[in-house]
């Protein structure tokens, strides 16, 4: 008789919180077709981070089962954009009109991850976000170099990279949006039509849906007690560095299926670590920088 295989692991990002002493775990990568039930999450995350452990991102079914099982705290954090690839999000006038702008300047092609001239383009059109955007948020969102990402670009006529969307397998029908990148002088209507083009590949493939991804600080209820009103506070107040309403204004456009999301903490979610996570995701880096630029504002005046 054959021994019995072994169920893979999903294997996690780890980010050591350490004040809170916990483990953040802002990725994981599942193993192929995998059909692990919330039970085994569970264990493993038990196994991985004994002294507790957090999550973010969290649709409400898993942090329903999560709490099922387990002690644990939860914060709404934001919403997610879900697009239905049989559904007609790009059908409105108005989006029409946008895309075909943006199709005026050039074309949307696939980048391999393989090509070193492709990648190249990659690194030059970060840079340009960067000059714009010197502090990036961190461990929000998978990079190409570190994770198998399948990259969607659009090319002008004489070869730059426009713009960028990165995105993940999230489940055996879904797609998820881990990047949207746009050089700061890139013409009207171009991410429209990068998306509409997105949108038409994986729907051609025989996919259901398509994360845009979360828009944070932006719930779709009001705040439900201190701490989720002080996370959507401090959020907002980081809008000239980072916009998240500039964010929640774009994903709308597309008539999404919004759904909310949440942090999870085991056992908890104490100050200590919504502290870490606000230093770890470098929102307090924005935070300073947002402060900065308003002071020299008032000092200009």
């Amino acid at each position: 008789m054959a021994p019995a295989q072994e169920r893979p692991e999903p294997v996690f990002e780890r980010i050591h919180l350490p004040n809170a002493k916990r483990l953040w775990l802002p990725f994981a990568d599942l193993p192929p077709q995998a059909t692990a039930s919330v039970q085994d999450l569970v264990h493993s995350l038990s196994q991985l981070a004994p002294e507790g452990f957090v999550l973010r991102g969290c649709p409400p079914a898993l942090i329903g089962a999560l709490k099922h099982r387990q002690s644990g705290q939860s914060l709404c954090s934001g919403r997610e954009a879900l697009l239905d690839l049989q559904g007609d999000h790009f059908e409105r006038k108005k989006i029409r009109a946008l895309i075909r702008r943006g199709n005026r300047h050039g074309r949307v092609i696939e980048i391999s991850p393989f090509s070193n001239s492709a990648q190249t383009q990659v690194l030059q059109l970060c840079e340009r976000v960067l000059t714009r955007y010197p502090v990036q948020l961190r461990h929000l969102y998978r990079h190409s170099g570190k994770a198998p990402l399948r990259l969607m670009g659009f090319e002008s006529e004489a070869g730059q990279l426009l713009g960028l969307i990165s995105l993940s397998r999230s489940g055996q029908q879904t797609w998820h949006t881990e990047q949207m990148l746009r050089r700061p002088d890139a013409p009207v209507g171009m991410m429209a039509a990068l998306l509409e083009a997105v949108f038409l590949r994986l729907q051609a493939e025989g996919y259901a849906y398509w994360s845009l991804g979360e828009v944070p600080f932006y719930p779709l209820l009001p705040p439900q007690n201190l701490k989720e009103s002080l996370l959507q506070q401090a959020g907002r107040s980081l809008d000239p560095v980072y916009s998240a309403e500039g964010l929640f204004k774009f994903k709308a456009k597309f008539r999404p299926w919004w759904r909310p999301v949440y942090l999870y903490g085991s056992p908890d979610l104490s100050w200590a670590v919504l502290w870490d996570l606000f230093r770890a995701s470098r929102c307090s880096d924005l935070a300073w920088r947002a402060l900065a630029l308003r002071g020299a504002a008032l000092l200009g005046k």
